[in-house]
């Protein structure tokens, strides 16, 4: 569920998280962002909600190193729907 209102802003909110060897996240993603504007709290919630919520990531075993530590630049405006 994004925010509406980070739609309209158009934010983009940075979220660091780490991915065990069968696709699940390893602990909790955290957004990489000081800011206390409540659009880009709440962007970020929605960002690591839809991190955990859609884990178990099928990805290339033989790559684990290439995608164990990820930084997404989650921007809604970039989102289709």
């Amino acid at each position: 569920n994004i925010p509406p209102a980070a739609r309209d802003a158009n934010v983009s909110v940075p979220i660091h998280f780490l991915l065990n060897r069968d696709g699940s996240v390893q602990g909790q993603p955290e957004a990489q962002t000081d800011s206390a504007d409540p659009v880009i709290q709440a962007t970020a919630r929605a960002a690591i909600s839809a991190i955990v919520e859609c884990q178990m990531y099928d990805l290339p075993a033989d790559q684990y190193d290439l995608w164990k530590d990820n930084v997404l630049d989650f921007n809604p405006t970039q989102l289709s729907g």
